[in-house]
């Protein structure tokens, strides 16, 4: 049975009754360590006959809790203890699907020696794209108070409450590329279907008709979704049809390079194989690159080849890839810099669509035009 716990309406020194009710959750249960951070307190019901006060008074404390970042709510959930007196750790932290993707540890890379340079540290998790890796991390880091602000690649296109979520953690947080369009977040992003579109032009201007695309099975994922749009675009405006038979959505953390071999077993039973592919970011492009090579083909005269990210390894002499640059760097020193003025207060929320360019290299067949087939269809 539940005791009722007596709120006057305004105590002996003149405390109106939800301010009574703030008290007793602060001190009697939060600070006393009977409920810790993540721990749900009783419904509202359950507190109006707890307290003896109306469903009103209560709401009003917990409303005032909520808004000085006691407390937090989570629709459909309840409400929760949030993480209280919180001493600063001039700690980041920084979650991205595969740390082992050049692109990725780039990023990182640039985050940590950002933050280094201004006082701060970065705690890295690997979330290997698991969304549980990932909630997990995120309980770690802000339940143990580990850190000041996150910097995350949501592993899924973050959801109204995943956000929410967030933000009644009660520390700033960066999206990068967060595979959806988000609202009042700092967030990062990147203009892919105008890169893909560019970098399938580009093929097109050399000749091409018969373009290739390595992609993702992920059309979820705004950013692999506006890579592939941006290719169909291209062979549109080129009034060049989308043949489907040599559009590959891959699982390009499971792939290997028996699938590109037998990639390029089927463009060699076509009648009118590819010329070019496109593939959706560097390290597919070289895995492919290799495997071409492996069967004899010339690259460019045989297969031309463009990537996407331009990551170090696409720039070696053996390799000398063809891309779209995404601003690695740039991106991470700009993310370092958002969450590190979101911690001083010093910035609104700012959204960022970073520019790409096409870096052109040895494996398009730049200087090879009139050797491409097919160029006169």
């Amino acid at each position: 049975m539940t005791t009722a716990i007596s709120v006057t309406s305004r105590n002996e020194h003149g405390i109106p009754k939800y301010c009574q009710i703030r008290q007793f959750i602060v001190e009697e249960e939060i600070e006393k360590k009977r409920l810790k951070a993540g721990d749900g307190i009783p419904s509202e019901n359950e507190l109006s006959r707890k307290f003896n006060v109306s469903k009103n008074t209560v709401v009003k404390a917990l409303n005032d809790l909520v808004k000085d970042g006691v407390l937090y709510r989570v629709q459909g959930k309840g409400t929760f203890v949030s993480q209280i007196s919180k001493k600063a750790t001039t700690n980041i932290g920084v979650l991205v699907y595969h740390v082992d993707n050049p692109f990725y540890s780039g990023i990182v890379k640039s985050i940590d020696e950002r933050a280094h340079s201004k006082g701060f540290h970065t705690l890295l998790g690997n979330t290997l794209g698991d969304k549980q890796i990932e909630r997990t991390y995120i309980r770690e880091f802000a339940g143990g108070n580990k850190i000041d602000g996150l910097i995350l690649c949501p592993v899924t296109p973050p959801t109204d409450d995943f956000i929410m979520t967030l933000k009644q953690m009660g520390m700033p947080f960066v999206f990068l590329y967060p595979q959806t369009l988000v609202e009042d977040v700092n967030c990062i992003n990147a203009d892919d279907e105008k890169g893909a579109y560019e970098a399938t032009m580009h093929l097109v201007r050399l000749g091409h008709r018969r373009i290739a695309f390595l992609g993702s099975n992920n059309l979820g994922n705004i950013n692999v979704a506006g890579k592939e749009n941006g290719y169909a675009k291209a062979l549109k405006d080129a009034a060049i049809p989308f043949d489907i038979d040599i559009v590959f959505r891959l699982r390009l953390d499971e792939i290997k390079i028996q699938d590109y071999d037998a990639i390029i077993e089927k463009f060699s039973n076509m009648t009118d194989p590819p010329t070019a592919t496109f593939a959706i970011g560097d390290v597919p492009a070289i895995d492919f690159l290799m495997a071409v090579k492996k069967k004899g083909l010339r690259v460019p005269e045989d297969m031309a080849i463009i990537g996407y990210d331009d990551i170090e390894m696409a720039a070696r002499p053996d390799i000398q890839l063809t891309t779209v640059a995404q601003p690695i760097k740039s991106t991470g020193e700009l993310a370092a810099d958002m969450i590190i003025e979101a911690l001083k207060g010093k910035s609104a929320t700012k959204q960022l669509v970073l520019p790409q360019r096409l870096v052109i290299r040895n494996t398009c067949g730049w200087n090879c035009q009139a050797k491409i087939r097919n160029s006169s269809k």
